[in-house]
């Protein structure tokens, strides 16, 4: 993502395949798992859907504009639902395919006490977990009506589809010593579901075993970004991860060792100082 722009890029080639400008400046995105959506949520409270191989707008909008920036996106496994998360707090669940004229949220979920930073659907769709910048963790039962599930122990059993949120059971042992979470900036497990990364605020990408429930735990330690990394994200088949800086506006992808989880940048740009393979704990 760029100012006005969302571009797409090819990995393998290391070159973009397409961009496309935009009205608003995009704040987060989302691939539908099946892969024929993209959705592009944007600082005036909008959600685009894009086509992903030309960036062509899709005539129809799943939300109307919203009174806050967009800050976090997630599809239901089964590519049907979008969940939207505000810079306000409020979450809202939308109808992947809604027509133009309907943009009514199925389910309003209510809001967090700040931000929404992180949205992860279960398995079967039925319940979505939320998490604030406020760093705390919310669950709600959307299929039953959209009403917050308040006992934890109701949702220690469930399968999440994806986990990105900084806290949490499975997480519990990537927050570095005396850390409150807000210096972690993202997180995203494998879709193997034996690792989980990190991003954080001294611009390292951090790798960790899933689930990850001691506190303190070691990691993997990649830094090549010239200041905190913003996002981290898995490829497909998890040969890849990428990432994204702040203050050195770049993504770089990273090859992850099939045996010993070594990060190391691909084609990293000239000049980048090499620390790599360090190991924290």
């Amino acid at each position: 993502l760029a100012s006005l722009q969302v571009r797409v890029w090819d990995a393998a080639a290391c070159a973009m395949q397409c961009m496309r400008r935009v009205r608003a400046a995009p704040q987060c995105a989302a691939f539908s798992p099946d892969g024929t959506l993209l959705a592009v949520g944007g600082a005036d409270g909008t959600t685009l859907l894009l086509e992903p191989d030309s960036l062509t707008e899709l005539p129809i909008r799943p939300s109307a504009p919203h009174a806050g920036e967009v800050t976090a996106l997630a599809f239901t496994p089964d590519s049907a639902l979008l969940a939207v998360g505000y810079a306000d707090g409020s979450v809202e669940v939308h109808s992947a395919f809604a027509e133009r004229g309907a943009r009514e949220p199925l389910r309003l979920l209510g809001a967090h006490v700040g931000a929404a930073r992180s949205l992860d659907w279960s398995e079967d769709g039925s319940l979505l977990q939320s998490c604030c910048e406020g760093m705390v963790l919310a669950w709600w039962d959307v299929e039953g009506g959209g009403e917050r599930i308040i006992d934890a122990e109701q949702v220690s059993d469930v399968e999440w589809a994806t986990w990105t949120a900084p806290v949490g059971w499975p997480v519990v042992g990537i927050l570095p010593q005396l850390s409150d979470g807000t210096d972690v900036h993202g997180v995203s497990r494998s879709n193997g579901r034996h690792l989980v990364a990190t991003a954080d605020d001294f611009g390292k990408l951090n790798l960790f075993a899933y689930p990850s429930a001691v506190a303190g735990s070691a990691c993997r330690v990649g830094a090549a970004h010239a200041g905190h990394v913003s996002n981290v994200c898995w490829s497909c088949d998890d040969s890849r991860l990428f990432s994204t800086g702040g203050a050195d506006m770049t993504v770089l992808q990273w090859r992850v060792g099939r045996t010993n989880n070594r990060l190391d940048p691909i084609d990293m740009p000239v000049g980048v100082s090499r620390a790599f393979d360090n190991e924290r704990g």
